[in-house]
C-alpha cells in the first residue's frame, strides 16, 4: 500500500501550500523528510520514474492536482474492498486528504488524553475548542478554516458531532481519530505550531 501512502501524503502536501505556486518533486521530497517520513522520502528518491511522475503532477493546477488525488484514492478504496483482508479498509478510506491542521487537532487530542471539546466563542476569539476532560483548549492556527476542517473530520468518521443541553457544538474524538492523531504526531513538525498558549476556560465547559 506504498502507493496509497503517496497518493494521500502528496494530498496533505498539496493542501498545505499556495494553490497558486507550482510545486516540485525535490520540494515534495525535502517535505517528506522534514515531516519524518524518511521511508517513503528514501523510496521516492531511489525511483526515477516516480520522481518524474510526481514532479509532472506537481506542476499541474492546484484544483486538477485535487481531483486526480481524489480518483486515485477511490481507485485504491475500491480495490481494497475487493481484498479480503482490506475490505474493512474501504468504507473510511478518505476521498481528500486531511489539512495540516485537522490532522493537528487530532494529534492535540492524543497528547492531552482527552476525549471531547466543547466549540465556544468570545470577544477576542471567534471560535475557540475547550477540551472538556483536559485543561485548557486546541490550539488554532487558521481560525477561518477550523469550522470547515471540523466538518471534513466529522465526515471521514474521525470525530462525532453531538449538542449540549444549551445547544452549543461538542466533538468528540473516535478510535479512527485516535489512530489517525498517533500518526499526526510525525506529519506535523511542532515548529509549525502557533506558539500561543492554549485557551483556558473561565468557568468548566458545559456538557
Amino acid at each position: 500500500m506504498v502507493l496509497a501512502t503517496i497518493v494521500q501524503l502528496i494530498g496533505v502536501y498539496k493542501a498545505s501550500r499556495d494553490r497558486n505556486k507550482n510545486e516540485s518533486a525535490d520540494e515534495f521530497h525535502a517535505w517528506l523528510t522534514h515531516h519524518g517520513f524518511n521511508d517513503i522520502a528514501d523510496q521516492v528518491a531511489d525511483n526515477a520514474g516516480m520522481l518524474t511522475a510526481i514532479d509532472g503532477l506537481l506542476q499541474r493546477q492546484h484544483d486538477e492536482v485535487m481531483g486526480e488525488l481524489s480518483r486515485i484514492g477511490a481507485v485504491v478504496s475500491r480495490v481494497a474492498a475487493g481484498m479480503d483482508a482490506l475490505s474493512g479498509l474501504a468504507g473510511v478510506m478518505p476521498s481528500a486528504a486531511l489539512s495540516d491542521q485537522a490532522l493537528s487537532v487530532l494529534r492535540q487530542f492524543n497528547e492531552r488524553n482527552a476525549g471531547g471539546v466543547l466549540q465556544v466563542a468570545s470577544f477576542d476569539n471567534p471560535i475557540m475548542l475547550l477540551f472538556l476532560d483536559a485543561p485548557g483548549g486546541v490550539e488554532i492556527g487558521e481560525t477561518r478554516f477550523i469550522e470547515d476542517d471540523l466538518k471534513s473530520m466529522v465526515e471521514l468518521g474521525l470525530l462525532r458531532h453531538e449538542y449540549n443541553s444549551k445547544g452549543e457544538n461538542i466533538y468528540r474524538i473516535t478510535r479512527a481519530g485516535a489512530e489517525v492523531g498517533k500518526s499526526a504526531s510525525w506529519v506535523i513538525a511542532t515548529a509549525s505550531e502557533p506558539a500561543r498558549a492554549p485557551p483556558t476556560a473561565s468557568m468548566a465547559p458545559s456538557q
